[in-house]
């Protein structure tokens, strides 16, 4: 019997299984056949892949009011240029939309490619400022009268 119990002390020694000094051959052995069973568990485990199934989500419906919120914030990488020559010493532009929807805003740079919601693109892209050119006679001279014209105030360049 203690020759079968030396035989289990170096088993469960490769296996790594601690025990206490006075264990019985009974114990030992079930600490032994739980450790193996772990092990084979671990080995079907890592020969079986587990794929969970995916559960079926059911689409969610959107609203035209959700896709049209949804256009307005869409990102774009763009570049805006000053072209206004009376506000050269600019670096920033700051450009918010606001409804009953949503509300959007933000300080964009000047001349560097930044992401900018597709609303505050479109309304910097609309802004206009006022520029006089002076009036000139039929010899090209001036007249000393000049017209005011709207211009646009920044370009915007899509990246």
């Amino acid at each position: 019997m203690s020759n079968h119990l030396g035989k289990l002390k170096e088993t469960a020694e490769k296996l790594g299984i601690s025990y206490p000094a006075n264990i019985g051959v009974k114990k030992l052995e079930e600490k032994i056949a739980a450790s193996e069973a772990v092990a084979e568990g671990v080995a079907e485990v890592i020969a079986k892949p587990v794929v969970k199934e995916k559960a079926k989500a059911k689409p969610k419906k959107i609203t035209d009011l959700q896709v049209k919120i949804m256009l307005a914030k869409n990102l774009k990488k763009v570049k805006i240029v000053n072209l206004d020559s009376t506000n050269t010493a600019a670096t920033t532009v700051t450009s918010g939309v606001h409804n009953q929807f949503f509300d959007v805003a933000k300080v964009v740079p000047l001349n560097v490619p930044c992401a900018v919601a597709q609303c505050l693109v479109d309304e910097i892209t609309n802004r206009k400022h006022v520029t006089s050119t002076p009036e000139l006679d039929k010899n090209g001279e001036p007249t000393g009268n000049f017209t005011a014209i709207e211009a646009p105030t920044y370009a915007v360049t899509y990246l």
